[in-house]
């Protein structure tokens, strides 16, 4: 990730009603646009006496994307986006031992990452026990659903290169009562509002046919741009032109066969589309230390 050279079309994904978004923002130039409405935004908020966080600050162009240029719009949305986090994480991180129950049952974990070394993050609601499908329950998914997002922040964001991720949300063995619709729009909610930007892609699997009008509830409840992200997947093998096979798990075509889900199994490149070389042995481990938090946050042009 520290020599990947995104190309424009990377940076910039393209959908097929026309709409377009940035998906690397930092240690890159800006266009012009961009840093007009970037900046018109700073002084609305210094004359207002506003100071954010510096996870907020990045966020800003994104947001000003989201919004269509709005610089009210785009304020409003991280000065809540800065309120939830400091309430949110007022008693402190959530550490990898504090979700380790709930990661073991697989629902929600890292397993690869695709040609352009976006992270892909396995959602898998089929697998919750019934622990986890109540109230409580979903505020302990939204909880490691978080923890997922912070850490691929922290430690698999490469800023400039890597910036973005994929989901693929496999909808196998979920049942319409399994899962409350609210707990469905309440986990959409955290992944487009408070971690705006983020998602490249998002892979639907398996999709039971009494789910489809669930499914139709919760697209309508998104932006249009957002519900251009949604590819379908009828076949495991489509999933090729995307990961090289070892980046898979065998149920999406790939080789991979995972039964431990944190620490998040995660495999070396080559990560060219539909590879089937398997990982490199003399990859370098741990990269990911190279970067310091300010590092992987890196800055705005």
């Amino acid at each position: 990730a520290l020599t990947y050279k995104p190309g424009e079309a990377v940076v910039i994904n393209r959908f097929a009603n026309g709409d377009s978004e940035r998906m690397i923002y930092c240690n890159v130039p800006l266009h012009k646009d961009e840093q007009a409405n970037l900046q018109r935004l700073q002084e609305i908020a210094w004359h207002r006496g506003l100071a954010f966080l510096p996870s907020i600050t990045v966020m800003a162009p994104r947001l000003l994307s989201d919004t269509r240029g709005d610089s009210e719009a785009a304020l409003q949305r991280m000065m809540q986006a800065q309120a939830w986090r400091r309430d949110y994480f007022a008693p402190g991180p959530i550490t990898g031992a504090a979700v380790a129950e709930d990661l073991r049952y697989g629902v929600v974990y890292f397993a690869g990452r695709d040609r352009c070394l976006r992270p892909a993050l396995v959602c898998r609601p089929g697998r919750a026990p019934p622990s986890l499908c109540n109230e409580a329950g979903v505020e302990r998914l939204k909880r490691i659903l978080v923890f997922c997002l912070e850490y691929f922040l922290r430690f698999m964001v490469v800023p400039g290169r890597v910036e973005s991720l994929s989901v693929i949300l496999d909808l196998k063995g979920l049942s319409m009562g399994q899962l409350p619709l609210n707990a469905l729009l309440e986990l959409r909610r955290v992944m487009s509002q408070l971690y705006v930007g983020v998602v490249f892609r998002f892979y639907i699997c398996n999709m039971p046919l009494m789910l489809r009008a669930v499914s139709g509830i919760v697209q309508a409840a998104m932006t249009e741009r957002q519900r251009q992200k949604i590819f379908f997947i009828r076949r495991a093998e489509e999933l090729h032109s995307e990961f090289a096979l070892h980046q898979l798990e065998k149920e999406y075509g790939g080789t991979q066969e995972v039964t431990q889900y944190f620490p998040f199994p995660l495999q070396p490149g080559p990560f060219e589309a539909g590879s089937s070389e398997g990982p490199d042995p003399g990859a370098v481990p741990h990269v990911h230390g190279v970067l310091t938090a300010a590092g992987s946050r890196g800055r705005l042009w």
